[in-house]
């Protein structure tokens, strides 16, 4: 059996004649032959021009044959020089086409050094495997040597080596060869790999995320005239984008507005985030701890408060935030609905009936698929339907193991996916930082390695951030490096759980895990 390349006839294949021939090559002609079906390449004379032969037999001793098929009842006009099939006349006499296509092809192979001198032995031929027999004989542009009907195709072995006898009389060509035949192939037909950079698929990923996160504020416009919510969603839900939106509406109105919420990071990114907001004297934003290191000195009545990250409050620190608005003021609480991360997932402490955001729009189906397991939220949940690259998770059995495989994965980021060393984050399950094997370090290779500061982002292309999940909590990046370091446990403990939740869902287009192999029980 040949080697057909493809290996199958493509179902696109129309033509009954070369349907006939793939079979019997494929099953006939002995196996030191390759034949290719249906072989296309550009040949550039003045303009580029697309080319085709039917088939292209090639031999390592006896070298190559253009075959051009024709199918059904074939006839011949010796007046007008023409060529029929099935009373249809040809465009071009088909001996000419198979003539033509082989000086294209020698001249594509002929680009490349190992062909240049043409040394070796090409030809040509014509098949009518509907055909049994020629009366009156043929034209002198069809030798009957290059001719084959459908009687010489029950020994196709001997009628392709009598081909080739009938063009290696006519040259002194040489052995064609293994390593020219496999240049051919390449050439060809090339095992071809197409890359696709992480950098690029964030791009498109990002614009996606803009997109639900957009969809979402319509749940704003619904609650226009509510002044006090609950807004539940799980992490991805796009809450403390919603939060931002919605401190710029009351702004717009010249509504006096206070954001906060427990982390110092978020309540920085938060900042950022409503500066222009925050210059014209209607927004303030404050950390819990800023609010409560100020009781001395009173802030403001406020119009509006909003609160993001609301699970993380008691039901005294909603109260005491309550103060600073009149009893009709706005008061909005943004809050994460999974029960394993929620103080108060079904005990809100606001007298209203929650809204829910039932959709992830932040991280891809991949990344959603690897947190569902640790959610327990009390609505429904569903993915961003982003399809994103598949989780990537690393074992390691020493902490010292930990750095060498933390380079190599931040190497090949920043040199083969184009990443910036500003996309990756490293979040850790130790705490205090201090307890992590990443505080004995200052650098990965080249990049210097620093403790997360909202600061930091975009002011030195060679930093790589890192920090705790928790502290890291409400935050996100375009790459999550997840490093569990702490021991593990044969029951998680409601901490090991959030972690993964947490961490994981910080990643909006992809997630690389580290973590030691599982405990191995004895029963």
């Amino acid at each position: 059996m040949a080697r057909m390349i493809p290996e199958k006839l493509p179902t696109i294949t129309q033509s009954n004649a070369e349907k006939k021939l793939f079979d019997i090559f494929a099953k006939n002609l002995s196996d030191d032959y390759i034949v290719f079906h249906g072989t296309w390449w550009q040949h550039i004379k003045y303009v580029v021009q697309d080319r085709e032969a039917d088939f292209i037999i090639i031999h390592p001793d006896k070298g190559i044959l253009i075959v051009e098929a024709k199918g059904g009842k074939i006839s011949y006009d010796a007046v007008n020089k023409a060529w029929y099939t099935n009373e249809n006349q040809m465009k071009i006499s088909p001996f000419y086409q198979a003539k033509e296509i082989k000086h294209k092809f020698l001249d594509f192979l002929s680009k490349h050094s190992e062909f240049a001198k043409r040394d070796f032995c090409i030809g040509q031929c014509v098949v009518f495997p509907d055909v049994d027999k020629v009366i009156n004989g043929l034209p002198s542009e069809a030798p009957q040597e290059i001719l084959l009907l459908r009687p010489q195709l029950d020994n196709i072995n001997e009628s392709i080596s009598s081909i080739f006898r009938y063009y290696a009389q006519q040259s002194t060509a040489i052995r064609l060869g293994d390593k020219r035949i496999n240049l051919i192939i390449e050439l060809i037909s090339p095992s071809t790999a197409f890359k696709k950079y992480i950098a690029n698929d964030i791009g498109e990923i990002q614009q996606e995320i803009v997109q639900l996160t957009e969809q979402q504020f319509n749940i704003l416009n619904n609650l226009y005239l509510q002044p006090q919510s609950i807004i539940l969603g799980c992490a991805g839900s796009g809450k403390t984008q919603l939060a931002i939106e919605k401190a710029r509406r009351l702004c717009q109105h010249h509504t006096k507005t206070l954001v906060t919420c427990k982390s110092n990071n978020l309540s920085l990114y938060l900042s950022v985030s409503l500066q222009d907001e925050i210059q014209t004297g209607n927004c303030v934003v404050h950390s819990y701890e800023e609010i409560q290191a100020n009781k001395s000195k009173p802030l403001s009545k406020f119009a509006a408060i909003i609160v993001d990250e609301g699970q993380d409050f008691e039901w005294h620190e909603i109260n005491e935030l309550r103060k600073l608005i009149p009893d009709d003021g706005i008061f909005y609480i943004f809050q994460d609905s999974n029960q394993n991360v929620s103080k108060n997932a079904n005990k809100f402490t606001l007298q209203v009936n929650p809204n829910v955001l039932c959709q992830n729009c932040r991280n891809t189906d991949k990344i959603f698929k690897y947190a569902e397991p640790y959610v327990s939220c009390v609505h429904p949940i569903k993915s961003s339907s982003i399809q994103g690259r598949d989780v990537v998770q690393r074992e390691y059995k020493e902490t010292n193991e930990i750095f060498s495989i933390l380079e190599k994965d931040i190497i090949n980021l920043v040199n083969h996916e184009n990443i910036a060393p500003g996309q990756i984050v490293i979040l850790t399950d130790m705490y205090p930082l201090a307890k992590s094997i990443l505080s004995g370090y200052s650098h990965i290779n080249r990049f210097h390695l620093q403790q997360y500061s909202f600061y930091n982002n975009n002011q030195n292309k060679n930093i790589i951030q890192w920090s705790n999940i928790g502290m890291y909590k409400g935050l996100e990046s375009d790459i999550i490096i997840l490093l569990f370091e702490k021991p593990k446990r044969v029951i998680p403990s409601n901490w090991d759980i959030a972690n993964k939740y947490v961490g994981a869902t910080r990643a909006r287009s992809y997630l690389i895990i580290y973590e030691l192999p599982d405990l191995e029980i004895d029963f």
